[in-house]
């Protein structure tokens, strides 16, 4: 560390980042860093997450701040900032006209520390990522944050994940966002909003037209809330990634979500885990499956889904040619879901990543998984729980058939319709684009896996 801290004194201009989080440092070192910031013409990402700063060393380094014009990156994270901190690095963000990226989650620095960096956030242009999760926030520091929000157009990034803002401070957010021009990422996770926050937050993103990512996970948000949301990403068209795990919704507002995702045609990922939609919910999201062409991503894991909620999905795979990536994790699926899911798998051209780990599946269920990864060369990544050696062998061993078959569509830059042994005069596969040795490889290695040796279209 000390070593580190001289190179920067010494202004070494092959040193641009500099990580001393978690280091014990103290009221010394956090002034001579200070003091050589100032001065510093090299340094442009700084991390000192997890040392004791607390409010003197933030008064500190917000000091140097306001006169260096190099730092883009500075980690403050877990550092004992509390309100006067917070103050300090604000009045620093008014001046300052490079730093673009500032860490301060898992501070303390509540509804006033709020209301200085949103002080700040009206006169700052250049700051583009703030992340303040975990800052005790409530609804004044939300209130004071959308009056932020209303002017800058510089922040495209903010976090206020674990905060208490809560349905007023929801109100109060969606306001901001129904005239924001520059946020694309925003993440509410565990901000405590429930129904009324929801539909507050569902109303602003009807208008937006910026956001693309958006996290209300463990927000007590439940059907009715799920259904408000739906009303609004019917009409969105630039949100693509939603994230609604570990909330309180149920097949009701599963019904309602899956109404909208047969409309929706730019959301590519939706993480729905932790949720109670049981069979009936896995049904109606299935429903959606079959229509919807955009989704890539899809995250039901922990659902209490079963064998019959599994069969659903499964129906679903055999038309859906999208969804590149299913999560289905600690759910209640048996072997009679498995071998459902097996049958998708023969006919899915699509679906690179199974995950099933965590639930009832046995030895059946898993036997009809592998026979059915013996025809499917799709997947790349497929994980259960509680298989045998002997069958997780024979697992990885058609995994990385799969990924060899991938890795020569991609390296010969095409897209593989078919596959035939037979060449041209030129060499050439029947299909025209693949070279007589790529096709001789490939069909070697899925001929070699099939019982009913009958040729099967790859993709």
């Amino acid at each position: 560390m000390l070593n580190d801290i001289q190179r920067m004194v010494n202004n070494d201009p092959t040193l641009t980042t500099l990580d001393l989080s978690e280091n014990n440092i103290g009221d010394e070192e956090i002034k001579a860093i200070s003091d050589t910031l100032k001065m510093n013409t090299s340094l442009t990402k700084l991390y000192l997450g997890g040392n004791y700063i607390g409010d003197e060393g933030a008064k500190v380094i917000s000091d140097a701040l306001k006169m260096n014009s190099i730092l883009t990156d500075l980690d403050l994270k877990n550092t004992n900032i509390g309100a006067e901190g917070a103050k300090s690095i604000s009045d620093a963000l008014k001046i300052n006209t490079r730093l673009t990226n500032i860490y301060l989650h898992y501070n303390n620095i509540g509804n006033e520390g709020a209301k200085s960096i949103s002080d700040a956030l009206k006169i700052n242009t250049r700051l583009t990522n703030l992340y303040l999760n975990y800052n005790y926030i409530g609804a004044e520091g939300a209130k004071a944050i959308s009056d932020a929000l209303k002017v800058n157009t510089s922040l495209t990034k903010l976090y206020l994940c674990g905060s208490y803002i809560g349905a007023e401070g929801a109100k109060a957010i969606s306001d901001a966002l129904k005239v924001n021009i520059g946020l694309t990422s925003f993440d509410l996770d565990s901000s405590h909003i429930g129904d009324e926050g929801a539909k507050s937050i569902s109303d602003a993103f009807k208008m937006n037209t910026c956001l693309t990512k958006l996290n209300l996970g463990s927000s007590h948000i439940g059907d009715e809330g799920a259904k408000s949301i739906s009303d609004a990403f019917k009409m969105n068209t630039c949100l693509t990634e939603l994230n609604l795990s570990c909330n309180n919704i149920r097949a009701e507002g599963a019904k309602a979500i899956s109404d909208a995702l047969k409309m929706n045609t730019v959301l590519t990922r939706f993480d729905f885990y932790g949720n109670i939609i049981r069979d009936e919910g896995a049904k109606a999201i299935s429903d959606a499956l079959k229509i919807n062409t955009r989704l890539t991503i899809l995250n039901l894991s922990n659902n209490n889904i079963g064998d019959e909620g599994a069969k659903s999905i499964s129906n679903a795979l055999k038309v859906n040619t999208c969804i590149t990536k299913l999560y289905l994790r600690y759910n209640n699926i048996g072997d009679e879901g498995a071998k459902a899911i097996s049958n998708a798998l023969k006919m899915n051209t699509g679906l690179t990543g199974l995950y099933l780990n965590y639930n009832n599946i046995k030895d059946e269920g898993e036997k009809e998984i592998v026979d059915a990864l013996k025809v499917n060369t799709g997947l790349i990544e497929l994980y259960l729980s509680n298989i045998t050696n002997e069958q997780q062998i024979i697992i990885d061993k058609l995994l990385e058939r799969n990924k060899k078959i991938h890795s020569a569509v991609i390296n010969n830059m095409i897209y593989l319709i078919g596959i035939r042994t037979k060449t041209d005069i030129n060499g050439m596969g029947i299909i025209g684009c693949l070279p007589k040795d790529i096709v001789k490889m490939i069909a070697k290695e899925v001929w070699n896996t099939r019982s009913d040796k009958v040729w099967i279209d790859l993709f």
